[in-house]
């Protein structure tokens, strides 16, 4: 995995009375110093290191958390901010930027736009004149030259076939940076023969159409496992990771693994999870699942997978929001440690692309990718976020009685992004 392209600060800044998220800790009234975009030194001797090195800028973090940036492997909001209403498409460029700083203010820091090809029921179903391939190669494009996030394409394929050409394309020239293999015939996965029948019955077909038209559905030629290993392989050989999804069963889950792929998204079922864990391979779950306690379609609720151990991360699918709140509210329900729960969106996420060495924990020698989070209630707010030890988003939220001192510094580093 290469990680995506973005300037670090070379401004030194000394953060101090952080609540500092280690990979197996909570260090209170902590100090980091970040040098050349990277941690340099985490303390709970604020005093030893001000008193050996002169910062650039002092910051008090008033006790709030410093955790690492979050990590999403998979969003699907990239197309509703290009085309928010059917036929209004929007420049991609301003879809992308506008979309970045949202996923900012999540303290989302690392993005992973999942953009699919060779589905074509849903490209002609998608209302918008913008084609996928040409999401993807806009987004890399911007990733490339004015992404202040570290964004990157998750290429999701449908093994019906179509447009592998365009597939083998977008590896050759780099412009994918993980994919995944997915079976969206009805009655092979996520849709059940009775939710097609129902969908279909909705749009107006009569019983006897619908099941026909499900049966067509449902037997369309896809490729063959010799197919889809070739493209493994090929994708492999370009140093990306493989992803299957919505796998139903330990069968499916098997027969992924067989063909070389080693991780497993959105398993439907906690047999498919545990296998996947047995195999050694990782997990991805939503986090929208997680924080609403199920998952909208009936299927594996990632909480309950978690009790199991059987996630090894948590992306946004389709509201990033979630992957902060979920995370605290593991946390604040007693499911797990603060570290544990943060995990799962940081480090959990990086093991799974090979950026585990970079990113995902605050550590000596890592890129100074993280966030500042307070709140109250229960709900955590992401009050500044980081990329290479530069704030890339600042809150103008106020506490009621005072500001927070940290805002003062905050155009003194904005003038390097």
């Amino acid at each position: 995995m290469i990680i995506s392209n973005n300037p670090c600060s070379s401004q030194s800044v000394l953060i101090s009375n952080a609540s500092v998220v280690t990979p197996n800790a909570v260090l209170e009234n902590a100090c980091v110093w970040i040098e050349n975009g990277k941690f340099l030194k985490i303390s709970q001797n604020p005093r030893a290191l001000a008193e050996s090195m002169v910062p650039d800028i002092e910051i008090d973090a008033e006790g709030y958390y410093l955790m690492p940036g979050i990590i999403d492997l998979h969003s699907d909001k990239l197309e509703s901010e290009i085309t928010p209403r059917p036929g209004a498409d929007l420049p991609t460029g301003v879809a992308l930027q506008e979309i970045e700083q949202k996923f900012l203010a999540c303290g989302v820091t690392t993005i992973f736009h999942a953009i699919s090809l060779g589905y074509l029921a849903s490209e002609y179903a998608k209302n918008s004149a913008v084609t996928r391939a040409e999401m993807c190669y806009a987004t890399h494009e911007f990733a490339t030259t004015k992404s202040i996030a570290r964004t990157h394409v998750h290429l999701r394929y449908e093994i019906q076939g179509h447009d592998l050409d365009k597939v083998y394309q977008a590896i050759d020239e780099k412009i994918v940076d993980l994919i995944s293999v997915m079976d969206h015939r009805p009655g092979h996965g996520q849709m059940s023969k009775e939710r097609c029948l129902k969908n279909l019955q909705k749009r107006g077909l009569p019983e006897d159409l619908a099941l026909k038209k499900y049966e067509e559905m449902h037997n369309e030629k896809i490729m063959s496992v010799e197919e889809i290993r070739k493209l493994v392989d090929h994708a492999h050989a370009n140093g990306l990771y493989v992803a299957s999804h919505d796998d139903p069963s330990a069968e499916r889950v098997i027969e992924m693994n067989e063909m070389g792929i080693n991780i497993a998204e959105f398993p439907l079922t906690l047999e498919a999870a545990e296998k996947a864990i047995e195999l050694g391979m990782t997990t991805i779950g939503g986090s929208a699942n997680s924080l609403r306690g199920g998952s909208l379609s009936g299927n594996m609720c990632v909480n309950a997978a978690l009790e199991k151990n059987l996630i090894t991360s948590m992306c946004s699918d389709y509201y990033p929001p979630a992957l902060i709140h979920s995370v605290f509210k593991l946390y604040n329900d007693g499911k797990m440690s603060l570290p544990e729960s943060i995990a799962l969106v940081t480090s959990g996420s990086a093991k799974i692309v090979g950026l585990a060495d970079v990113l995902g924990t605050i550590e000596e020698g890592k890129l100074a990718d993280f966030l500042i989070v307070g709140g109250s209630g229960g709900l955590p707010k992401v009050l500044q976020s980081w990329v290479g030890g530069k704030v890339v988003h600042q809150s103008t939220e106020r506490n009621r009685h005072k500001s927070y001192p940290f805002e003062t510094i905050y155009n003194l580093v904005r003038n390097e992004i």
